[in-house]
């Protein structure tokens, strides 16, 4: 069984007794306040240093947590773990338990709470950084508004997906029906945030309205006043001149309940 023993200890070129052989001397020649103002600089000026704490005891168990967290990653995955604040003086500790925060996706740096099971009630939390590498998509050419993608406008590159702001795209298919709502510049790694759903319907399209309703079902033809993605409501003008608001489907048809 490990134990976690945080340790602190001072050390100096020369013995403690040295200074207060010295101190005791100034307090006999010196007089009371000059004594003990130099109590206090002889104290501060011993050399002194802090062993960092070491996380090792525990780092079985929290690469068993993070690898349980990122079993469900299609990717490479390494796990570089930080170490506590050496200021920090904890109780022994027999056991320890890693945890993950509420909310937190192991993910890029995060942060895992390490709190004591046995010998102690203490909780901390270590830095710790879960790197993903795997493959993402890229342009090969200037991309423009609007734009459905194809296999000759994109090319896959090995990355470091947990260092890519939002949502790297890794297969071409995730974009089926959608299309750029932005530019895009060559060699700029695609983002799922950079697509939106195709429209169903564009403006000026010839549809047909639809209409059903608790034993009766009639159709009409009309004109699109406006664009609408599947399942958006669009406006649609009829051939007699109404106005008519109805949900967007597939094949251009808008869809009126009553």
């Amino acid at each position: 069984m490990n134990t976690f023993h945080p340790a602190f200890f001072r050390t100096g070129p020369r013995p403690v007794g040295g200074y207060m052989l010295v101190v005791l001397a100034l307090v006999i020649l010196a007089g009371p306040v000059i004594a003990m103002a130099q109590v206090v600089a002889s104290i501060a000026s011993i050399p002194s240093k802090v062993k960092p704490m070491d996380a090792s005891p525990a780092d079985n168990s929290i690469d068993v947590l993070l690898q349980r967290e990122t079993a469900g990653i299609n990717g490479r995955v390494e796990i570089v773990v930080g170490q506590l604040d050496p200021r920090l003086a904890l109780a022994p500790c027999a056991r320890i338990e890693p945890f993950l925060p509420p909310g937190t996706r192991a993910w890029g740096r995060i942060n895992v709470g390490m709190r004591c099971r046995d010998g102690a009630t203490w909780s901390v939390f270590l830095p710790v950084t879960v790197k993903v590498f795997g493959s993402a998509l890229t342009a090969k050419k200037s991309l423009t508004y609007g734009a459905i993608l194809a296999d000759i406008d994109v090319e896959a590159v090995e990355t470091e997906l947990s260092r890519e702001p939002g949502t790297p795209v890794t297969e071409l298919k995730q974009m089926e029906g959608r299309l750029l709502a932005r530019a895009v510049f060559p060699g700029q790694i695609l983002r799922m945030e950079y697509f939106r759903a195709a429209p169903a319907i564009t403006q000026g399209d010839q549809v047909k309205l639809v209409a059903s309703g608790p034993g009766f079902s009639i159709s009409a033809d009309g004109e699109a006043l406006a664009h609408a993605a599947e399942g958006q409501s669009v406006r649609v003008k009829t051939e007699t001149g109404r106005v008519v608001s109805g949900t967007a489907r597939p094949g251009r048809v808008v869809e009126l309940r009553f």
